[in-house]
């Protein structure tokens, strides 16, 4: 009897770790949907005052024409004229100001929503790690294979790879929903190509398209690349 209560106070321990991880979810949805709209909005407000910030200026450039050439007319011309300049450079460093200022909210906005991703990944209910691992790697064109090192945490990607040919290095990037971004760094070249990929919905494929930097220009500037997860068995 002793034993039948516990097994029932140990499944209603479950049942509301469940249900508190997945009401803790559902906040950081809501959080995350709040914050995607503030940043929406906020990129929307700094194209205004980007626009903003050109008219004024525009207008500074077209008040100090106009003083210039009111220096041979009256003295009330040219004090005119003086004023306008002035207020055309409150205008711009007003402009200025709150453009500087929106793109500080921007910047904290960002790095909020990445901290709310990384939260609402690690208290996903039944969240599995598929990425991290070892991976068979090929790259296209060229045909270059080889081992590739993933570690997820959150939503941030971190890892190494060795190549037929001996080039090595690291990766690191990001990992959202079925999407991966990472930046391919070599170890003697440096950061030489952007890798952008999906894990297909079995689990142990990934495909996607790689561009290489400026510093990559002594072959192919973009391609594709896929990846097929190593069983334990294959792993070293």
């Amino acid at each position: 009897m002793a034993g039948r209560r516990i097994a029932v106070w140990l499944a209603a321990v479950l049942v509301s770790g469940t249900a508190l991880a997945e009401t803790r979810g559902e906040v950081l949805r809501s959080l995350l949907a709040i914050e995607r709209r503030a940043l929406s909005a906020e990129t929307r407000r700094l194209a205004d005052l980007s626009r903003r910030l050109e008219a004024a200026a525009s207008d500074l450039t077209a008040a100090s024409r106009n003083l210039s050439e009111a220096s041979g007319r009256s003295d009330a011309a040219l004090a005119d004229a003086s004023d306008a300049v002035a207020r055309s450079l409150a205008a711009l460093e007003s402009a200025a100001f709150d453009e500087r200022l929106a793109l500080d909210r921007i910047g904290h906005l960002r790095d909020r929503i990445g901290e709310l991703e990384r939260e609402s990944a690690a208290a996903r209910p039944g969240h599995e790690d598929s990425l991290s691992g070892e991976w068979r790697v090929r790259i296209d064109p060229g045909v270059q294979e080889g081992d590739l090192r993933l570690s997820l945490d959150g939503t941030l990607v971190g890892g190494s790879y060795v190549l037929q040919g001996g080039m090595s290095g690291s990766v690191r990037g990001t990992f959202v929903g079925d999407r991966l971004k990472f930046d391919r760094v070599d170890s003697r070249l440096g950061f030489i190509a952007v890798y952008y990929g999906r894990l297909m919905p079995d689990g142990v494929t990934l495909t996607g398209t790689w561009e290489g930097t400026e510093l990559a220009n002594a072959g192919p500037t973009s391609g594709t690349w896929s990846a097929v997860k190593k069983t334990e068995t294959e792993e070293p």
